[in-house]
């Protein structure tokens, strides 16, 4: 491994991280903007005399339709930053499915993903509810749920189970944590790439639970050499959270039961997990297979 070899790989994980990031800014402010107008346009030049608190209710008002339709922009963003990937390849004259990663899996293995995705979900939504976060973590944490039940069912199962599965693991498992193994060590590449997965989830609970799932998403794709697995993962992850959101209060006992449940058929999984190929996991060298 080499100085250069490292900055390469660096530079290209960035430059697709940053088209990711960049698409998300682009359609917030096109949002922002036409809200603007929007909310604007109900006050008359008499109501412009108090410009300060017509531009606080503005700015307020804004602010509360951006939050209202977070979905629908992550939606968008996703889709025109995967178009750009495809485009770009294609300039490039490279096939953008085998680039991303993306590849068939045995169709049995596709449940069993699923279901481990899910079953994580199952241990860590409960178990997070025994660790004393501070107050305002656990209710930027409520507020960022609130969206999935507030959004409307179409919208929120577009873009909770498909843009985001397939838009995130395109970005930081098939895109960034494959370009930065070019250039540096296996545990390298998975920290910069889970942790950048995690700081993009907006609160402090979901910015440390995402980036301990985004070592794993990595172990995950190393042993199928696939992308495809890690959406399935993903897939499966994002589905418990939208049917956990449609259940009601639970007792103790049920808590814990799922707790119990989560934690035994995910470490079951995972154990075949691990014995499904011969891939090593080698921290301190980079992937078999990826390219100078």
């Amino acid at each position: 491994m080499s100085l250069k070899s490292f900055v390469k790989a660096l530079g290209k994980a960035l430059l697709y991280f940053a088209i990711y990031f960049i698409w998300q800014v682009i359609v917030v402010n096109w949002v922002s903007i036409g809200a603007t107008f929007y909310v604007s346009s109900g006050y008359t030049d008499a109501d412009m005399l108090d410009y300060e608190t017509v531009m606080y209710e503005i700015t307020d008002r804004v602010y509360e339709i951006i939050d209202r339709y977070s979905l629908h922009i992550t939606l968008t963003a996703g889709i025109l930053a995967v178009l750009t990937f495809v485009i770009i390849f294609r300039i490039r004259g490279k096939k953008p499915l085998a680039e991303m990663g993306i590849t068939k899996l045995p169709v049995m293995q596709i449940p069993i993903l699923i279901l481990f995705g899910m079953s994580l979900n199952m241990f860590i939504s409960v178990f997070l509810g025994f660790i004393p976060f501070p107050e305002s973590w656990i209710e930027s944490y409520n507020v960022s749920n609130e969206v999935f039940v507030e959004s409307g069912t179409v919208i929120t199962l577009l873009t909770t189970l498909v843009c985001a599965p397939i838009v995130e693991e395109i970005t930081f498992r098939g895109l960034m944590y494959s370009r930065l193994c070019q250039g540096m060590p296996m545990f390298a590449a998975m920290l910069i790439s889970s942790w950048v997965f995690g700081m993009v989830h907006g609160n402090i609970i979901q910015m440390c639970y995402a980036a301990l799932f985004g070592y794993i998403f990595c172990y995950i794709r190393i042993k199928y050499q696939s992308l495809t697995a890690c959406i399935c993962v993903h897939f499966g992850f994002n589905l418990f959270t939208v049917i956990g959101e449609r259940f009601g209060e639970l007792s103790d006992g049920a808590y814990y039961m799922i707790m119990l449940a989560g934690a035994a058929i995910s470490l079951l999984l995972l154990i075949y997990i691990g014995r499904y190929s011969d891939e090593k996991i080698q921290f301190f060298v980079k992937e078999s297979g990826a390219d100078e």
